[in-house]
């Protein structure tokens, strides 16, 4: 996604879901946070805001993390490219990408 989407720039990208099955395992992604940011007792604090295209799936990791005892976990509610509009086109109301903050793509 983030090759077609974009991503917020100074990201760690780690899939709430990929590819082959495209089928969320919350153990596996609770593991890789784990593993990408460091030692767990300081992890556990640290400040994590996910983002995915839409909000929902960074709403279903949020969950999984708060679960798992992370206790300063957000995330960007509209998404990257935001809400819906009337043609059901997203990135004319809201998210990352239309709000102006600093993103990549590739």
């Amino acid at each position: 996604e983030h090759k077609y989407v974009g991503y917020p720039e100074n990201s760690i990208l780690i899939p709430w879901f990929d590819e082959p099955d495209l089928k969320s395992d919350p153990e596996a992604f609770n593991e890789s946070v784990l593993n990408a940011l460091g030692d767990q007792n300081e992890v556990m604090n640290t400040e994590l805001i996910l983002i995915c295209r839409s909000g929902f799936r960074s709403n279903e990791a949020l969950k999984c993390l708060q679960s798992n005892g992370f206790t300063c976990v957000s995330h960007v509610a509209s998404g990257f490219e935001g809400d819906l509009d009337e043609s059901d086109h997203r990135g004319n109301l809201n998210g990352w990408r239309h709000d102006g903050m600093p993103w990549s793509q590739g």
